[in-house]
């Protein structure tokens, strides 16, 4: 068997939670640092981020040092990524000019 595929679990996790951190959040890793190559200090814009690989994604992000910026459809979803320490949350409407923010903010539970 090769041992290059095989991951230490973390204190506290069990088998079930372990396997399924390989699904979004070694995806996340991996696009982070191998396709998009991202480096503490710069910020990272994460579509969907209130989705489960969008949410894993910015935890991701943030491990590396990065500010993910959550870019969401909605107050409540930007809410939800402030919860998971966004660094700022703006949303789009489908109404307008495409491309120009109804709304973004700095998100109160973030911090840089």
């Amino acid at each position: 068997m090769r041992d290059d595929r095989l991951l230490q679990l973390p204190d506290g996790l069990d088998w079930a939670e372990g396997a399924a951190l390989t699904v979004n959040y070694l995806t996340a890793y991996l696009a982070l640092t191998k396709a998009a190559k991202v480096r503490s200090g710069q910020t990272v814009l994460v579509s969907g981020a209130t989705g489960s690989l969008g949410h894993a994604v910015m935890q991701t992000a943030r491990a590396l040092g990065a500010r993910p910026i959550a870019l969401v459809s909605s107050p409540h979803k930007a809410r939800r990524a402030a919860g998971a320490r966004a660094w700022a949350g703006p949303w789009w409407s489908g109404r307008g000019h495409p491309g120009r923010p109804k709304y973004a903010r700095k998100t109160s539970g973030a911090s840089r």
